[in-house]
């Protein structure tokens, strides 16, 4: 069969499957579903990753736990098995503690966090219908906005934890394939950060290349 003819079958397809459902084609809409559940639920930080991933879990008691990329930024690796840190690495781990647990833990008594510690905060998650649900290692790809619990070293509001990190300079604003929805806030975020020298952008040559 022709490739145009098969084409042409295959949206044929596509098409008739939306007329006779009234929706979007099943696994659209499973995306949709999944994006609603993720967004309409109740989570709370439960581990710090690395400076741009964190691990949330439900608060209803069901014990669901998700791992989130957040969106629009990326901060340096911390050091791992085998490999060194990179720079701003440990400050970015110990930043996003900070701004996650009541009391993070400075097991090593160095100065900066790295460990949790305390109750997590409680977050929104906001995807990006811009973006892809989930990232190629099965990531959930949001905004975690603190709404409650707030740590006391974040202050008594509620805030946006990537916007915080972009805030503080240790993470840089990361735009991957497709503009995102905060990205004009976050660039306006970083450029204050640049401005002032803060974080890695004072410590880190290169920061953000």
């Amino acid at each position: 069969m022709p490739r145009l003819r098969r084409l042409l079958l295959a949206v044929t397809a596509m098409m008739a499957t939306v007329a006779l459902t009234g929706g979007p084609p099943p696994a659209a809409a499973s995306a949709a579903s999944a994006r609603q559940r993720v967004e309409r639920g109740s989570w709370r930080i439960s581990d710090v990753i690395d400076g741009d991933t964190i691990r949330v879990r439900r608060t209803d008691g069901s014990r669901q736990s998700e791992k989130v990329r957040l969106l629009g930024i990326a901060a340096a690796d911390p050091a791992r098995p085998g490999v060194a840190a990179q720079c701003g690495g440990s400050q970015a781990v110990s930043t996003i503690l900070a701004l996650s647990f009541a009391a993070p833990v400075d097991a090593d008594a160095d100065g900066e966090y790295d460990a949790e510690g305390g109750k997590g905060a409680r977050v929104r998650l906001r995807t990006d219908r811009r973006q892809a649900f989930r990232d190629g290692s099965g990531r959930v790809l949001a905004y975690a906005d603190a709404v409650a619990d707030i740590p006391p070293e974040a202050g008594p509001d509620g805030y946006d934890l990537g916007q915080r990190m972009l805030e503080n300079g240790w993470a840089a604003v990361y735009l991957y394939d497709k503009p995102f929805a905060r990205q004009a806030r976050y660039e306006r975020t970083q450029e204050q950060a640049i401005a002032g020298s803060v974080g890695a952008w004072d410590a880190c040559p290169g920061h953000g290349g």
